[in-house]
């Protein structure tokens, strides 16, 4: 298993960019510099907007199947929730079974930590959009 740090992603995301850059600026057919200038800041920014695309789509994904793992670790809660725990609990139907009978579940704390902060993401830390998802979601119905 292997880990996708922030400063892996921005150095990738350098080498992508001057990479590209220099493809552009080696490839161009016009001896206009100013009309190669806009050709290289226009790849520049194609590049720039593909790298953001994947992250984000990236991100969605490691939240969905963040989500969907802390969704298997809620089973119903089968005995009586004493009135002093009852903060610790949520009751809700089982996803998919329009009608059936509401089932109580545990809440789930989740931990994160990041060294970078939010100000790395371009729109959602992945951890953080694992929380968004697996709040936004009910949890899976139990397996028998």
């Amino acid at each position: 298993m292997g880990s996708r740090p922030t400063a892996v992603d921005l150095s990738n995301a350098i080498k992508l960019l001057k990479k590209k850059s220099a493809d552009t600026a080696a490839s161009s057919l016009t001896p206009d510099q100013t009309l190669s200038c806009a050709d290289i800041r226009l790849s520049y920014i194609e590049g720039a907007e593909k790298i953001l695309e994947d992250d984000l789509t990236t991100n969605l994904a490691i939240g969905r199947y963040g989500a969907e793992y802390l969704r298997r670790q809620q089973m119903p809660v089968l005995n009586q929730v004493d009135d002093a725990d009852s903060l610790r609990y949520f009751t809700t139907s089982p996803p998919g079974t329009q009608g059936a009978p509401d089932r109580t579940y545990r809440k789930l704390s989740v931990l994160t930590h990041c060294n970078t902060g939010f100000v790395a993401a371009l729109y959602l830390l992945s951890h953080y959009k694992l929380t968004v998802t697996a709040h936004s979601q009910p949890p899976a119905m139990a397996q028998p």
